[in-house]
């Protein structure tokens, strides 16, 4: 087992308060202190040249944010927005990104020692990007590292 997240960010007992959204069939999750806020506004300003996955800038409050397609920064086909898309601000490092998602899922408290790594026979994930795993009662949640997801090489 590994402890997913900051000693900071942990709750009671080993708790994590996990935000969960969709990207493909994919169920994601981050430590909720990194959300800033959810928005329904997924338009972004494309930008000339930017980092593959970014869909451009957005005016959040006056605050220009980057707008990343969390789908193309993992490697899948690019987002097609929908009713359901959202994007998921993200604090991280003192600068505010969004990330286009599918959809929101819930809001789950997680017992940390229940974190489970990435199995190794998955040669084909960048396990740059996934901090660990966590079985839920119908599919796996994976605990996105956002910090790597967002680096956009």
């Amino acid at each position: 087992m590994i402890n997913a997240m900051e000693p900071a960010q942990q709750r009671q007992h080993g708790d994590l308060q996990i935000a969960t959204f969709r990207a493909g069939r994919m169920l994601l999750g981050i430590d909720i202190g990194a959300v800033q806020e959810i928005n329904r506004d997924t338009e972004a300003t494309p930008v000339p040249h930017a980092a593959r996955g970014v869909r451009g800038v957005m005016n959040l409050r006056g605050e220009v944010v980057t707008v990343v397609d969390l789908r193309a920064a993992l490697g899948m086909e690019p987002i097609k927005t929908d009713r359901n898309s959202r994007n998921v601000i993200v604090n991280v490092g003192g600068e505010l990104t969004g990330m286009c998602v599918d959809q929101v899922a819930d809001i789950l408290t997680l017992d940390a020692s229940s974190i489970a790594p990435l199995p190794r026979n998955l040669d084909a994930v960048d396990r740059r990007y996934v901090l660990g795993v966590y079985p839920l009662e119908t599919e796996i949640l994976l605990l996105l590292n956002v910090e790597s997801v967002l680096e956009l090489n």
